[in-house]
C-alpha cells in the first residue's frame, strides 16, 4: 500500500518515459522500458539515466530491492512483453 520509488532516473511525466512493464513471476523480477530525456546528464556521468529496459527483484516480506539492472541498455523500446515458453 505503501509505494516506494526504486530508480531515482529523471523523467518529467511516466507516460513519457516508462513505455512498458511487465511482470515475470517465473523469474520473480519486473521489467520496464525507460527512455531517457534528451536533456539529462550524459549516460557516462549517472550509469543508470540511460534508455533502455531496467529490471528489479520484486518485493518480498516488507523488502524493497533498489537494485536497479539494464536488461539491455542504450535502445528506446516503446514496448515490452514476455514469451510465456520457458527457455
Amino acid at each position: 500500500t505503501d509505494a516506494v520509488r526504486i530508480d531515482d532516473a529523471p523523467m518529467d511525466q511516466a507516460i513519457y518515459y516508462i513505455t512498458g512493464i511487465i511482470v515475470d513471476y517465473a523469474t520473480n523480477r519486473v521489467y520496464w522500458s525507460y527512455i531517457a530525456p534528451k536533456t539529462t546528464i550524459p549516460a557516462t556521468a549517472i550509469s543508470t539515466h540511460r534508455s533502455g529496459v531496467k529490471t528489479v527483484r520484486l518485493a518480498k516480506n516488507n523488502y524493497v530491492d533498489k537494485d536497479v539492472k539494464y536488461f539491455t541498455e542504450d535502445v528506446e523500446v516503446l514496448g515490452i512483453s514476455i514469451d510465456e515458453v520457458l527457455r
